[in-house]
């Protein structure tokens, strides 16, 4: 097998990762924002701020607003509004423990003939990779 650079597997397994992903989700007609708003109720009643906040590292620009998210988990009867913010239905709580599954078996898929051990330094890697392009000084106009 060719060896190829950081770059291409990188791109290319963030590219599986995605794809895998969007089919979980595209099965009940969400995409990873619904699945990330749910999953962040699981943890208890939030106002929108809070949701905000919560979800901010994960969204990229031109992604779907919250707004946008909220109003299909409301429509679907999956969340409910709470006098300032939001809150897991018992229908949304069984979508997101049955999304679950199917995001663990992805994972499960993702790491599979990899100890816990490989798993930890391949990741561990990546963090010190990233931590030392971070560190770098910016660059001088």
């Amino acid at each position: 097998m060719e060896r190829k650079p950081i770059g291409y597997w990188l791109k290319h397994l963030d590219n599986l990762i995605t794809t895998s992903f969007d089919e979980v989700f595209g099965r009940r007609g969400l995409g990873r924002r619904h699945w990330q708003v749910l999953t962040s109720l699981t943890r208890g009643p939030a106002s929108h701020d809070e949701l905000s906040r919560r979800l901010t590292p994960f969204w990229e620009e031109g992604a779907m607003t919250l707004d946008e998210t909220t109003g299909l988990l409301l429509d679907r009867g999956w969340i409910a509004r709470e006098d300032d913010g939001y809150r897991l239905t018992e229908d949304g709580r069984a979508v997101q423990a049955a999304l679950r599954a199917e995001s663990d078996a992805t994972r499960d898929l993702l790491t599979a003939n990899m100890t816990t051990d490989d798993y930890d330094t391949v990741v561990d890697g990546l963090a010190r990779m990233a931590a030392n392009l971070e560190s770098r000084p910016a660059p001088t106009p």
